[in-house]
């Protein structure tokens, strides 16, 4: 099983599939791969990094695992991506793809979506501080300046590619909207105007962004000087 076989998996049966479970697990079995784990709460820009890396496997030497969306799921021995994202967006998006995900005869709670994404946004932030096997960056640095996030990431895991960063930020994002239309950034909807606006008024929200901007400092000063 390659890597997008396993993406296909996770996006049609979902994280907590205990088949799809074990068979993340499998990929991390020590092999002639470097196993890297792209994970990050849902709408952070994780199938962003995704494409990224699979436009730049250079002679499939990598393993490549996503969409896990849960701060438990790092695994210490292997090189793992974390993306720090603005928790409006964020979880917006998120909540946004789980509502078009979610039938229309099912009833949508937006509070208890949002309480569980408020919880699953924070247990990211308090894990993966001082995480030496976790490469943590921000989405503009991702999204912004991907070739420079590509050979940070490369030095930081001592990993050899000698491929050349050949794609712009554009051709990243084309191929995204090819592989993944549905996780492509696009206009904004009414339905994602509405979720926006619920949670510019959501009162925890307020109190989650500021514990986004202090960690979100330490990163961009950081990256400044990459």
């Amino acid at each position: 099983m390659n890597d997008t076989d396993l993406y296909a998996d996770i996006v049609v049966n979902g994280v907590d599939n205990p088949d799809i479970v074990n068979k993340r697990k499998l990929l991390e079995i020590s092999n002639d791969l470097i196993n890297i784990k792209i994970n990050s709460p849902m709408g952070s820009g994780n199938n962003y990094c995704l494409t990224l890396l699979q436009m730049h496997n250079n002679n499939n030497t990598y393993n490549l695992s996503s969409g896990f969306h849960r701060a438990d799921f790092f695994t210490e021995t292997i090189a793992n991506i974390f993306i720090l994202r603005d928790p409006y967006k964020c979880i917006a998006s998120g909540i946004e793809m789980k509502k078009n995900d979610t039938e229309s005869k099912t009833a949508f709670d937006i509070i208890h979506e949002t309480e569980i994404k408020i919880k699953n946004y924070r247990n990211f932030i308090n894990f993966v501080k001082d995480k030496d096997y976790i490469y943590s960056v921000t989405f503009e640095f991702l999204t912004e300046r991907p070739h420079i996030f590509f050979k940070s990431f490369l030095k930081k895991f001592n990993i050899k590619n000698d491929m050349p960063f050949n794609f712009s930020e554009e051709d990243i994002a084309l191929k995204l909207k090819q592989d993944n239309p549905s996780r492509y950034i696009r206009e904004e909807t009414k339905n994602r105007k509405d979720i926006d606006l619920f949670l510019s008024n959501y009162k925890e929200m307020k109190t989650l962004h500021k514990e986004y901007l202090q960690y979100a400092n330490i990163l961009w000063s950081t990256e400044s000087m990459i």
